[in-house]
């Protein structure tokens, strides 16, 4: 009788914790599929989409979203409504996805920007094309896109894009930085300029950097709109430059410690005096370095996604008092993390699951005013989702 009697709370506090453990574990599952938090809106419904996928940040809060649709890869152009729940088609552009594309939204027009594909058989001058739609255009908006074209002195191979969105009756200019040339060619350049006109007209490309340069990233959307972060690799580490009255003036470039993987393109935003720069590194991890002031000093380098995870394509924006990066982890997730304080691993949230399955390219991630982000990325089989992300600390 007494080892019955005593057996039995011993068994109950078996079966409580197991119970327990098991609750737990669907709890995570849940969390970790997104079941619970996340809802995938198909940006889509009736048509194919192929990566590159692009998005920003348009008036009241609306996003816009660029990728290649049919079987001809054609760019087109979707906005979403200020809650990212529906989709439209806003324009089809004459221009195929044959090389690198870049998005970006200023008080009065959405820009397009696209690399044409090489013509290896009369090498020569590079182009890069430029749509600029304007905003209040209805659906279909296509018909009241212009167009202008860049010459470049080489063929372009990448490009980044962003524009300062700010009040309609201040200073807006859309800012483009390109690459000249192969990573085996030298020079190779990193060349700048910038439009004050919604891309119609363009000033005379400046270059930034050159010789053995990566991709550039560009980011123009902080708490002081006259102010442009540009960041690339050089001999395998990060550097900054930063450019003042909406990128008229450009300071030095500065070093930063954080090692990159040969010709994959990082990332940069600002808040205020806060910059940080993001990459994957030469040891497969997703990696950023914090300035909190402005550029001129760079914190150690923190780890946000870990080599074993297999992270890839990190992306990064600021918005509504956060910086957020989303990511693709191996083959089957897409995850987002996000902090208001970029400085320490701590001070970011635990990878926030976006979505269970293949990620095609880079996702785009777009932060907003109310602190949190749309997360647009390509799946298999032709379907484009996007989903919001909340803040979890």
């Amino acid at each position: 009788m007494l080892v019955a009697v005593t057996s039995r709370p011993r068994a109950a506090r078996r079966a409580l914790r197991a119970a327990a453990a098991a609750f737990l574990i669907l709890r995570l599952a849940a969390s970790f599929t997104g079941a619970e938090a996340i809802e995938l809106v198909r940006v889509a419904t009736d048509r194919v989409l192929h990566p590159p996928v692009e998005a920003a940040l348009g008036p009241r809060c609306g996003v816009y979203a660029l990728a290649a649709e049919g079987e001809a890869h054609q760019l087109a152009l979707y906005r979403s409504d200020s809650l990212a729940t529906h989709w439209e088609r806003w324009a089809l552009l004459p221009q195929t996805a044959a090389g690198a594309i870049g998005l970006a939204i200023t008080p009065h027009a959405a820009l397009v920007v696209a690399v044409p594909e090489a013509d290896t058989t009369h090498p020569g001058p590079g182009t890069i094309w430029v749509a600029s739609v304007p905003l209040d255009a209805p659906a279909p908006a296509e018909a009241l896109a212009r167009f202008t074209c860049v010459t470049t002195p080489a063929p372009v191979l990448a490009l980044a894009f962003d524009a300062s969105f700010a009040r309609p009756d201040s200073v807006a200019a859309a800012h483009l930085a390109y690459l000249t040339a192969a990573a085996d060619t030298i020079p190779r350049l990193i060349e700048y300029c910038r439009s004050t006109d919604d891309g119609l007209t363009w000033s005379t490309p400046q270059t930034m950097a050159r010789d053995s340069v990566g991709l550039p990233a560009l980011f123009a959307r902080s708490q002081h709109p006259s102010v442009v972060d540009l960041t690339f690799a050089r001999a395998g580490f990060m550097r900054w430059r930063g450019g003042n009255r909406h990128g008229a003036r450009w300071g030095p470039e500065q070093a930063v410690r954080l090692g990159v993987l040969s010709d994959l393109p990082g990332g940069v935003a600002r808040a205020s005096r806060r910059v940080f720069i993001l990459s994957e590194s030469d040891v497969h991890q997703i990696v950023g370095a914090p300035s909190p002031n402005g550029g001129v000093n760079w914190e150690r380098t923190i780890a946000l996604a870990r080599a074993s995870d297999r992270p890839r394509m990190p992306s990064l924006d600021w918005g509504g008092g956060r910086f957020w990066i989303a990511y693709a982890q191996g083959d089957s997730l897409v995850l987002a993390r996000s902090a208001a304080n970029p400085g320490h691993p701590s001070f970011w949230s635990p990878p926030i699951p976006i979505a269970r399955t293949r990620c095609v390219g880079s996702p785009a991630i777009v932060a907003l005013p109310d602190s949190t982000a749309i997360v647009v990325f390509a799946a298999p089989e032709g379907v484009v989702w996007s989903a919001r992300a909340r803040a979890t600390r």
